[in-house]
């Protein structure tokens, strides 16, 4: 699969573009439920945690927002707490996680 979600779609679709209609719509529910299966297995197996360096880099996301001041990064690690406590929670494991916790049709695994 492409990084392009058009180019998957269409790549995928090749053979399926023949069929009717209502045949042509279940082809796609279950090629999009495969593909949400698929990244829903590999948020689950998802437990790295970043390094040090990619902590410590910082780049500005907007003008007003920034990530990983090196010096929060600094106090946490002196004081043997775990950083994942003070991460938005949006970007935790469990969150990522629920994103494809629900598929639309039940597959058979």
């Amino acid at each position: 699969m492409t990084s392009n979600i058009a180019e998957s779609i269409n790549t995928a679709n090749k053979d399926a573009s023949e069929l009717p209609v209502m045949r042509l719509l279940e082809y796609m529910t279950n090629l999009l439920q495969q593909w949400n299966n698929k990244n829903r297995k590999s948020a689950m197996e998802t437990s790295t945690e970043l390094g040090e360096k990619m902590y410590n880099s910082v780049r500005p996301a907007t003008k007003q927002l920034y990530t990983v001041f090196e010096g929060a990064w600094t106090v946490l690690k002196n004081q043997q707490l775990k950083p994942g406590q003070y991460c938005f929670l949006y970007y935790k494991k469990d969150k990522l996680l629920r994103i494809y916790e629900f598929p639309v049709n039940p597959m058979l695994e």
